[in-house]
């Protein structure tokens, strides 16, 4: 019966260190690509800044999937309908994250003046960038408690 146990407890070892051999390689894979998308994103920066929006801060997450964390701002006044379109078309093709950044600005100022809320100043831009990015638009300054 022992012999039995040992040869059980042996063949779970094997196959617990064969799953975090595994475990160990997919999280290098999935930080990989994160980074990689990464890479792809940072040469979408000067676009945005050339489009009215400067960069205030960032900061790299490290985890199993990476993320770069960005805050821009801008002039919410400076961004009317005309100049968001012509912005989007101009970058749609090829420039991903700035097609969103822009879009996502567009949908934000609609959807202030459709509930008739004063435009307020600044307007932020916050990316979280990894795999799936993330876009979220604040008009005003947001207030945390």
């Amino acid at each position: 019966m022992k012999i039995k146990l040992d040869k059980i407890l042996e063949e779970a070892r094997s196959v617990g260190s064969k799953i975090v051999d595994k475990a160990g390689e997919l999280g290098a894979k999935a930080m990989d690509k994160s980074m990689d998308s990464i890479e792809k994103w940072l040469d979408e920066f000067p676009l945005l800044e050339a489009g009215g929006l400067t960069i205030n801060s960032f900061a790299l997450v490290m985890q199993i999937s990476p993320r770069l964390e960005v805050e821009l701002t801008g002039m919410a006044a400076e961004f009317d309908d005309d100049r968001l379109n012509a912005l989007i078309e101009e970058y749609k093709d090829e420039h991903t994250l700035v097609t969103m950044v822009f879009k996502a600005i567009r949908q934000a100022l609609y959807i202030q003046r459709k509930i008739c809320i004063e435009l307020k100043e600044p307007l932020i831009v916050k990316l979280r960038l990894g795999i799936s990015p993330e876009v979220i638009v604040h008009i005003g300054q947001p207030r945390v408690p």
